[in-house]
């Protein structure tokens, strides 16, 4: 078979067969044009404003890391002047010109300073803006993992409203022909009103869970548009679920540790944590003392530092250390260490609550899990005794044993059946995407 891209999202033509194709009476095949999940994911990852917002604070985060790096670096600035005076009067004392009035000073210099001892702070600084920096990449992987979730719960609810579609309308037609034969029976004096009016009344019921059907699958694709920013083409169709997942699960307490280990917002928040400790211990580093080496070379015309300045270019240079210690300033550095050391609790408890929800999310989604499982294999077996209970009827109305009603009414059983196992496969596969979710796991 050949294949083509269609569509934007890079829609793929493949041969799908329809689901329940046993209850429509004969199997068919139609080409259409399927959207897999992981394409849909990616769309989803391209346009998501929340990861391109965490994409910008991961840009922002390394430009302050780099900021602090350079901090500890030295500093190399250069300096020009150039001014003009008016009003000047030369200073005479006995006869002796000490400074003339000279009217155009110009200057130029530089300079170089080197922090030897700052208490530790550029040191913390640079330490938390790193840790910053990480919680920042986490936290966008996170979100990034968050949108999968998302694309993937609008893809399986898409494929379910979309495949459920063929078991309603196999039993919306099935209930027509019924109420129809119920209808010529009632004519014919052989049924009553009463079960005309509960054949009509089922059937309306099939209908509107049909129409709700068709309106959840409008309602997904809108959700797949807004998460992809782009319409899915009319023609597209998603893939079923699959017949169930034979994986086995872990154990629960591996599981945790595993999600623990994985889980992008773990890693932040503890990257968080870390970084708090260090604008703590940096915020301590202001109160010590902070030493610079500074030294300058410098040419001025005239040079101020020489007696009598002449109207000259003129040279001069200097090299020396600088220690400030602060001794009182109001009580402000004191409540700011006492703001950091706060924060650095807020960090920690905000990691404790974020490990307790992950490890809350992945027990959740291990029973969604084995639920899910559950379902199937109860649904099939729904499904298994509906067959024979089609065949049975019909043999039996072959025979002239049992009523065309009783065959219909098991046309729709079957019905019924196959479409709780479309559903039983389709919430498997969420659950499933739910778990990978959990425990830190990509998965498409």
């Amino acid at each position: 078979m050949s294949i083509r891209r269609a569509g934007e999202l890079g829609l793929t033509a493949v041969v799908v067969w329809s689901i329940g194709s046993t209850a429509i009476g004969a199997e068919r095949a139609a080409v259409t044009n399927v959207v897999e999940p992981s394409v849909i994911v990616r769309a989803a990852h391209a346009y998501s404003p929340a990861v391109r917002v965490a994409a910008g604070e991961v840009g922002a985060a390394e430009a302050r890391r780099r900021q602090a790096n350079g901090a500890r670096l030295p500093t190399l600035d250069a300096r020009a002047q150039a001014v003009r005076y008016s009003g000047l009067e030369p200073f005479e004392w006995n006869g002796m010109s000490l400074l003339g009035a000279i009217e155009d000073r110009m200057a130029v210099s530089v300079g170089v300073s080197v922090p030897l001892y700052t208490g530790g702070r550029l040191s913390a600084q640079a330490r938390g803006a790193a840790n910053a920096r990480d919680a920042a990449e986490q936290t966008r992987r996170a979100v990034e993992s968050d949108v999968t979730l998302q694309a993937l719960t609008a893809y399986w609810t898409w494929s379910k409203t979309f495949h459920s579609q063929s078991a309603l309308e196999a039993s919306v037609a099935r209930m027509e022909r019924h109420a129809t034969d119920v209808r010529n029976r009632r004519e014919a004096g052989l049924a009553t009103e009463h079960e005309m009016l509960a054949v009509e009344a089922a059937l309306d019921g099939i209908r509107l869970r049909l129409e709700e059907s068709r309106r959840g699958e409008r309602e997904s694709r809108a959700w797949i548009a807004c998460l992809t920013g782009q319409d899915l083409p009319s023609a597209s169709v998603p893939r079923p679920a699959e017949e169930g997942d034979s994986q086995a699960l872990a154990d629960e307490a591996g599981t945790i540790r595993a999600a623990l280990a994985r889980r992008s917002e773990v890693a932040a928040r503890r990257s968080e944590w870390s970084a708090a400790d260090h604008a703590a211990k940096a915020v301590r580093g202001d109160g010590r003392p902070q030493v610079a080496l500074a030294a300058r070379y410098e040419q001025a015309k005239p040079n101020l530092m020489n007696l009598p300045p002449r109207d000259t270019w003129q040279d001069d240079a200097f090299a020396g250390v600088t220690a400030t210690w602060i001794l009182f300033d109001g009580g402000v550095t004191r409540s700011r260490a006492a703001e950091a050391r706060n924060r650095v609790l807020q960090a920690r408890a905000r990691c404790e609550q974020t490990e307790a929800l992950v490890a809350f999310q992945v027990r959740q989604a291990r029973i969604g899990v084995e639920n899910a499982r559950e379902r199937i294999r109860v649904a099939e077996r729904g499904a298994a005794s509906a067959r024979r209970s089609l065949r049975a009827a019909t043999d039996l109305w072959q025979g002239g044993l049992a009523r065309q009603v009783e065959v219909l009414d098991a046309h729709a059983q079957l019905t019924e059946a196959e479409f709780q196992v479309l559903a039983a496969r389709t919430d498997a596969a969420l659950a499933r995407a739910a778990l990978e979710h959990a425990v830190g796991n990509e998965r498409e």
